[in-house]
């Protein structure tokens, strides 16, 4: 095997052991939200959770890194699949169709298959039992809602990029930074907090509720974080040999996080939260949309993961192999995984506290990772015209 063909190798898995990072801590958040009844929400204009011990705040931090990792990586997956289905001989109509495709589907997905499983969580939980932090939903509504969240986002982002793979990369680098930047100008302050915006602006920019809808993920700041993988993607796709890409990937995140210190210290524009005192108010960011603070932290410390993984000796370490299967099988993963951890919340009606949970979050991940190792297996086998393949 050549020296090129290796690394090209080890970038990959690199991107695979990061998903898998990525999954096993939103799975913790998950089992959070299931076992322990708790779950944080870091709305625009609303008040920031208030944490009374270190470990739920450590918990929910931890997990800030999982949304923009999906994004980014994705994006990362859409460059290097077009540029492997173009060699193969796929036109561009082709390539652009088996993404808007797949894209309807993650958003259909979410409508049918994620959103009954977050009911699990109040179809097991004792009444009263839930503890959310955080400030009240933007907007108001009353009743059942139709909940949009990171798979809608994740399938309008891809249905999106579908249409704008073949732009060139200084194009589609100012969409994305545009994306980012218009979302922090539109937001308004929390005096608009209650104000009952249009679906389709919840769903575009100003997530909330109104009415019926409930948005956590709208889709124009998260466009901008997919681009940032599209473009890290193609300079994969475009590198051969010379300086590892990932290299500088490091560089991104270590300015990343540069960025972020100096707009938490400033504390102006940026924050959509100003900083509170003490440390964890300095880390307390707002996740809804994502502030460009938020963004700076989460990407900073993905692109050091990242960087960090396509080491050579890190590669080949045994623990790196189980992240990696994890990361092979995001999607299984990720819609198998909150029927789990919303089952296992019946042996815990009241909830947990935080450190035992951590024990069902485990078992959790142990009964998955041969489900995932199979499921993988199973999708490498089948035919590159599979229906599988959009999953």
């Amino acid at each position: 095997m050549s020296k090129a063909v290796d690394r090209s190798s080890r970038r990959m898995a690199s991107l695979d052991a990061l998903r898998g990072i990525i999954m096993i801590l939103m799975a913790l958040d998950h089992a959070s939200f299931f076992i322990a009844r708790m779950h944080s929400r870091e709305f625009w204009g609303t008040p920031l959770p208030d944490y009374a011990s270190v470990l739920p705040f450590i918990m929910r931090l931890a997990s800030h890194i999982c949304a923009p990792g999906f994004f980014f990586l994705m994006g990362v997956g859409m460059a290097l699949m077009a540029r492997a289905r173009l060699n193969g001989g796929w036109p561009h109509r082709k390539l652009t169709r088996f993404f808007a495709v797949r894209g309807i589907l993650l958003m259909t997905l979410q409508l049918l298959v994620e959103n009954p499983a977050w009911g699990l969580a109040f179809v097991f939980g004792a009444p009263g039992s839930f503890i959310s932090r955080g400030g009240p939903l933007p907007g108001s509504g009353e009743g059942l809602a139709v909940y949009f969240g990171v798979l809608f986002a994740l399938g309008a982002a891809m249905l999106v990029w579908a249409f704008l793979m073949q732009l060139r990369w200084q194009l589609q680098l100012a969409f994305a930074l545009s994306a980012i930047l218009f979302t922090q100008w539109v937001i308004p302050g929390s005096d608009a907090a209650s104000s009952l915006y249009h679906a389709f602006v919840r769903l575009l920019v100003i997530p909330g509720r109104t009415g019926h809808v409930v948005v956590f993920y709208p889709v124009i700041p998260w466009l901008g974080v997919t681009g940032l993988g599209v473009l890290l993607g193609r300079w994969l796709a475009e590198t051969s040999n010379g300086n590892p890409p990932l290299t500088w990937a490091g560089w991104c995140g270590a300015l990343g996080l540069v960025v972020f210190v100096l707009i938490r210290s400033i504390g102006g524009p940026g924050n959509l939260h100003p900083p509170a005192p003490g440390w964890i108010g300095f880390f307390n960011l707002t996740k809804y949309p994502p502030s460009v603070a938020f963004i700076c932290l989460t990407m900073g410390v993905n692109c050091l993961l990242l960087w960090a993984l396509s080491m050579k000796g890190v590669v080949q370490g045994a623990l790196f192999k189980t992240m990696a299967v994890y990361g092979r099988a995001p999607l299984f993963f990720y819609v198998v995984h909150l029927y789990l951890y919303g089952i296992m919340g019946w042996l815990a009606p009241a909830g947990v506290a935080p450190a035992p949970m951590m024990l069902f979050w485990l078992a959790g991940l142990v009964l998955l990772y041969p489900l995932c190792k199979r499921y993988d297996y199973y999708k490498r086998r089948s035919s590159i015209a599979s229906p599988w393949r959009y999953f």
